[in-house]
């Protein structure tokens, strides 16, 4: 509760105080006619910063907030590109002006306060690198990791709690989403400065078309050039290696990366692939190019929540080529491929609990796995970004082909082994074309897919008995799957102005149509036997879906208004085993959605979102005939349209003094979902699970509080981060013939410190402390409470020399295990003539061999215990391209 106390102070602290000064007018030129688009800013008197701006609308109007407390007059600036610039000293207090700019050619100055870590010029936040750097840093990532402002979920960039949608360097995207691979390879010292885009829309055409509340990371190198890193290291305990090497080119017509990694040190370099946007507007929306469906697994044990360094056991090579060329029409050509080949082994043991309503179970599994990922991606990518066209056609093909394997000693006395095959194959095209006819524009959109996904599983001994061998047991079974599924969805939007309002109605014509065929094989001690009937699925799924939508906008200086209307009509034909088991069914839906923003002056804004939309789920779920998901659940499912509405409300408010590098939001969020069906569970004896739906209304309900804050301490050199959250909800959910809830609360919160004060002592600190309690079926409770601490001191006594040591500790309330210590420390030696790195790194010195988790789902209470890797030692050289 001190963190959330402290964070409500510093918000309270930076709200406005009541007594605003409103400066308003209209800016005219000399045959009185309306100027738009002027700039309009202000500051104290012999001083440089801007302590506010704003524009002039379409009808020469403006309005300004002044919160210059203590001086009787202040500087109002006037600045448009094709007037000349008009500075004035006018009265600290509210009144209406009219002033008139002369023709000219003014060049807008950039706002930039020396000697400052953080300006700004216009919407763009500019962070200076080398003042958040220290010695230990070499690569952006550890730069961004630490800017006020923006923060890191995983390896994914937030500014203002929402992702950023673009990611670019020297204003170019090469990656297009895929920074991670950039953010980890590209050596701090190449860098200038940060760049954050507030309110950025990418796509020029919609430059005053579409409005846009996400931000655009652009890093402006000190210079175009060829850089990158590499590393090479060798360890021991077992025999450890990691190779990296990543040359990079950034110009201004032609940027490359190429990479090639390999390691078994716990670092999944895989994750450098991961694309954290793929586009989305009204103009470049993409159907996403996500995996097709899984229907079978090895059973996992749950692996822990913090750095995979500790805990994965991997083998993997990476290798990956991307490049880029813009040529002299605004047109860019991208090309990307990728493979990696990556072996793991999972160890751990899981003691799970099953609640009823009137019974528990328990069941233990000690599980050792192994799994063989493929992975191959390749796309092509054509785009014209220009202020009267938009042209975009990507061009994606992936394939994954998988092999794991499962050991599993169940209760203590079963072994079972699980045997998995899965093969995911997708092709898909994307095009987007858009073009302004005078003030209307029309927008064209297209994507087609195809997707083949077979997969088998087999398990040794045979489960299920009862039902699939009346009662008797036998050797084992093979579940088959294989699933294909075709996507062809096609749109067109016109979009017009008229006065500040702009309208943008469009029409979609959408078609999926799939496949499901399933089977089940046992082996008794009379040979193999295929199941039949209800052990067989043969589904053909086709589905129509046609979207009639209307957009509404109206955008001035403040407030930023947005609306969609669309109606669906959505057709379904069904076949299982040969039969019609929905034909031609219909349904009619409307989704209205609601987006508004609220600019109150440069530092403060707010922002609401609400929504109703009706989704029609399961639709490669809707088999009658048994499937074995995974060793000890069996499932089966209604041949019927599954049917959730969800409601959803956003409200967020942000605070931001960039002069004075400081950062705060305050957020609110509710959803609603109402389904037409309820899940109902029956487990045996054994906590094996059989799935099938009932025509029962259910709900999930949820509230969300959360809080951000930040700041840089400029004396101390140091930066502080402020995160919570409060929420709580309820589940309905149906076990073993009864109705029951699942009811959550939890308490979340984080506090981090970066200081660099001394160039001889690095510091950072983060905790996070955690309250989470449970109700579940039969009166069952339960309540988990955990604080973790991480520690890195970093002493440099000299500029070759580098000692660091990470301790962290992890404790809970699971009465098995209370708490965990790790230890890591390193050295590194800088040699200063090759700019080259020496690294002996030690991790794990305490040798902890496990980690003990404790989580929640509807009826269960898992305790997983996952195998650590061991102590090791690593001695690596790093260097620059």
């Amino acid at each position: 509760m001190r963190i959330f106390l402290g964070l409500l102070i510093f918000l309270f602290l930076s709200l406005p105080s009541i007594a605003q000064v409103q400066v308003s007018g209209r800016i005219l030129d000399l045959d009185q006619k309306p100027i738009s688009n002027v700039s309009i800013s202000y500051k104290k008197i012999g001083q440089s910063a801007i302590l506010g701006y704003s524009r002039s609308g379409t009808d020469g109007s403006f309005s300004l907030t002044l919160a210059a407390s203590g001086v009787d007059s202040v500087i109002l600036d006037l600045n448009h590109l094709s007037y000349k610039r008009r500075t004035l000293t006018i009265p600290n207090r509210s009144a209406t002006y009219a002033y008139m700019l002369e023709p000219g050619d003014e060049r807008l100055k950039e706002i930039v306060v020396t000697n400052r870590p953080i300006s700004q010029r216009k919407d763009t936040l500019i962070y200076q690198v080398g003042a958040f750097t220290n010695r230990q840093d070499r690569v952006i990532a550890d730069i961004i990791r630490k800017l006020p402002g923006i923060e890191m979920n995983g390896n994914q960039i937030l500014y203002q709690g929402k992702p950023i949608q673009k990611f670019k360097v020297n204003n170019l995207d090469l990656m297009e989403g895929r920074y991670n691979m950039i953010t980890n390879n590209l050596p701090a010292d190449a860098v200038k400065n940060v760049e954050v885009i507030e309110n950025d829309q990418p796509i020029r055409i919609l430059d005053s078309i579409e409005f846009s509340d996400r931000a655009t990371i652009n890093l402006e190198l000190k210079e175009f050039t060829t850089t990158g890193t590499g590393k090479v290291g060798l360890g021991a305990s077992p025999f450890l290696w990691n190779l990296n090497l990543t040359p990079m080119t950034f110009g201004k017509k032609m940027q490359m990366l190429n990479s090639i990694q390999t390691n078994n040190i716990g670092h999944n370099v895989a994750s450098d692939l991961q694309p954290f946007y793929s586009g989305s507007g009204m103009v470049s929306r993409n159907p996403e190019f996500g995996d097709g469906p899984e229907f079978i697994h090895v059973q996992e044990v749950s692996t822990p929540g913090f750095d995979e360094k500790k805990w994965l056991n991997n083998k993997i090579f990476l290798a990956s080529s991307n490049i880029l060329r813009k040529f002299t029409n605004e047109l860019e050509l991208k090309a990307n491929l990728s493979y990696y080949d990556d072996s793991q082994r999972q160890q751990g043991y899981t003691s799970t609990y099953l609640y009823t309503a009137d019974e528990t179970l328990h069941l233990t599994e000690d599980v050792d796995n192994r799994f063989r990922i493929n992975a191959f991606h390749g796309g092509l990518l054509v785009e014209k970004n220009a202020k009267q066209i938009f042209l975009r056609n990507s061009l994606r093909y992936k394939k994954y082909w998988n092999s794991d394997r499962g050991n599993l000693i169940f209760n203590a006395d079963q072994t079972i082994q699980q045997q998995k095959a899965h093969t995911d194959e997708a092709l898909q095209n994307d095009l987007n074309i858009a073009r302004l006819f005078g003030k209307q524009m029309v927008n064209f959109n297209s994507s087609i897919r195809y997707q083949r996904t077979p997969q088998r599983l087999t398990v040794t001994p045979g489960q299920f008995e009862d039902l699939i061998n009346n009662g008797n047991p036998y050797a084992g079974l093979t579940q088959r799957v294989d699933y294909t599924g075709f996507r062809w969805n096609n749109g067109i939007q016109l979009s017009r102005a008229v006065g500040s309002w702009r309208f943008t109605p469009g029409v979609e014509l959408n078609y999926e149509k799939s496949s499901l065929n399933t089977d089940i094989t046992t082996a008794t001690s009379t040979g193999n036997q295929a199941l039949e009937e209800p052990y067989i699925n043969d589904m053909d799924n086709n589905r129509l879906h046609a979207v009639g939508n209307l957009g509404i906008q109206r955008n001035s200086d403040r407030w930023k208004f947005s609306m969609a209307l669309p109606y669906n009509f959505y057709a379904f034909d069904l076949q299982q085993q040969g039969m019609n088991v929905l034909e031609k069914e219909t349904q009619h839906t409307f989704n209205p959605s609601v987006n508004l923003n609220f600019l109150l002056n440069s530092n403060h804004d707010f922002a609401a979102t609400a929504s109703r939309k009706t989704n029609f789920a399961g639709f490669d779920n809707l088999y009658s005939g048994y499937l074995l998901t995974q060793y000890r659940n069996l499932q089966r499912y209604d041949a019927r349209i599954l049917r959730t509405i969800n409601n959803a409300f956003n409200l967020q408010y942000n605070v931001k003094n960039p002069l004075k590098a400081r950062f705060a939001s305050l957020g609110y969020a509710f959803t609603l979902a109402d389904r037409d069906h309820t899940f109902a569970t029956q487990l045996d004896a054994l906590g094996r699970s059989t799935t099938t739906i009932l025509n029962q209304d259910g709900q999930n309900l949820r509230h969300q509080f959360q809080i951000y804050g930040s700041t840089f301490i400029r004396p101390l050199k140091t930066i502080l981060k402020l995160y919570g959250n409060l929420g709580w909800g309820v589940a309905d959910y149906y076990i073993n013939g009864e109705y029951a809830k699942f009811r959550d609360q939890s308490q979340a919160g984080t506090f981090e410190l970066v200081s660099t004060f001394s160039s001889a002592v690095n510091t950072s600190y983060k905790a996070t402390v955690g309250n989470i309690r449970n109700s579940m079926a039969g009166g069952m409770t339960n309540h988990i409470f955990y604080h973790n601490h991480f520690l890195h001191l970093a002493f440099a006594p000299g500029e070759t020399h580098i000692f660091s040591i990470s301790p962290s500790l992890y404790d809970n309330n699971t009465e098995s295990q209370r708490n965990q210590f790790f230890l890591d420390a390193n050295y590194r030696y800088r040699i200063k003539k090759w700019k080259t790195d020496i690294d002996v790194s030690f991790q794990n010195i305490l040798n902890n061999n496990s980690y003990l988790r404790q989580f929640n789902s509807t009826y269960e209470l898992i305790q997983s215990s996952f195998t650590l890797r061991p102590r090791q030692i690593l001695i690596s050289t790093s260097f620059k391209f």
